[in-house]
């Protein structure tokens, strides 16, 4: 058995718990091959490596180790995966592509997503925790929940009559300014709670802008607007040095405590995920996504054992475990 486990300690592996069951499969396949053993309340774990695609058609919680790295070592990350099944829960896995088919009660937490995208209506997702590149799951979605989470863009655009809520966000790419006197950049109907948002400009109007322009951008019912910081972003080189002011129209958007901050400049992609340093007066703007491991990680551990008068053996297994 010793030999046995070190031999399988280098490779990816999975364990499903099913009741009081644990099986573990190992390789680039074995989560395939636990979610194919699995029924609907399972709980699929999987180690740090990178797991080939598949398609979750079981209500099963499925576990990774981490997801904020690009070190494969470090993360479990997953190229693409399709969820169709209900009550399904993700967490701690890195995503090339989320596509979510027709769900109800899907639960994201602390993961990391290049695309999540829907194809049929969907109902009761909530995402918590999360890093995502770009947001297409709106346009087919009823009862979206997102909290705690940075999103880079969202590029598409959901219905008035299934508003989503977003509370302690920060989404740099909210608004788009192109070369016309507004933003007409799509944005989701929601209730935006706590939220930073970004009011962004490339290069389209480097050649266009001029001291006197104003671009604004416009909102529209039944989106609400509490307790938010809005700010004005440029991407370095393209960043245009003309533009001195900008404007919200709120038409008939409920709104309550929202304010402006100074410019920002994006010198990298990967600033788009740090503008929680708005949120340094504790009032307004989203609080840092918890990006601590999925699998907690076990800090000390000790066995102790005693037989006792009558000549039994008790053994006592301690493990302190850091979120």
């Amino acid at each position: 058995m010793p030999l046995a486990t070190v031999g399988f300690a280098a490779q990816l592996t999975t364990t499903l718990q099913s009741g009081d069951r644990i099986t573990p499969f190992y390789g680039a396949n074995s989560f395939k091959e636990a979610l194919s053993a699995a029924v609907d309340g399972d709980i699929i774990t999987l180690s740090t490596g990178v797991f080939n695609a598949t398609e979750i058609s079981k209500g099963v919680t499925i576990i990774g180790a981490y997801a904020f790295s690009t070190d494969v070592s470090k993360i479990t990350k997953i190229n693409s995966l399709t969820v169709s099944a209900n009550n399904v829960t993700l967490e701690g896995i890195r995503l090339g592509t989320l596509t979510i088919k027709g769900t109800e009660n899907l639960n994201i937490g602390r993961c990391y997503m290049e695309l999540i995208k829907d194809e049929t209506n969907h109902n009761n997702t909530i995402v918590t925790d999360c890093l995502i590149e770009a947001y297409n799951a709106m346009s087919l979605s009823k009862n979206t929940v997102i909290r705690n989470s940075c999103i880079n863009y969202f590029s598409d655009i959901n219905t008035t009559t299934n508003i989503a809520l977003i509370e302690n966000c920060n989404i740099p790419l909210f608004a788009y300014c192109n070369n016309s006197s507004s933003s007409s950049y799509s944005r989701p109907y929601a209730i935006y709670r706590n939220c930073v948002l970004g009011f962004y400009s490339g290069n389209y109007y480097l050649s266009s802008i001029k001291d006197s322009y104003q671009p604004s951008i416009n909102f529209s019912s039944p989106s609400e607007f509490h307790n938010n910081k809005f700010v004005y972003s440029y991407y370095l080189p393209y960043g245009n040095t003309y533009l001195k002011s900008w404007s919200i129209n709120w038409g008939s958007c409920t709104k309550s405590n929202n304010a402006s901050l100074d410019q920002y400049t994006i010198k990298s992609v990967s600033d788009v995920y740090r503008l929680n340093s708005f949120s340094s007066d504790g009032i307004r703007g989203p609080q840092n996504h918890k990006d601590y491991p999925a699998i907690p990680v076990i800090s000390s551990s000790s066995i102790d054992t005693k037989t006792d008068a009558n000549g039994v053996l008790h053994v006592k297994i301690t493990a302190i475990a850091r979120d």
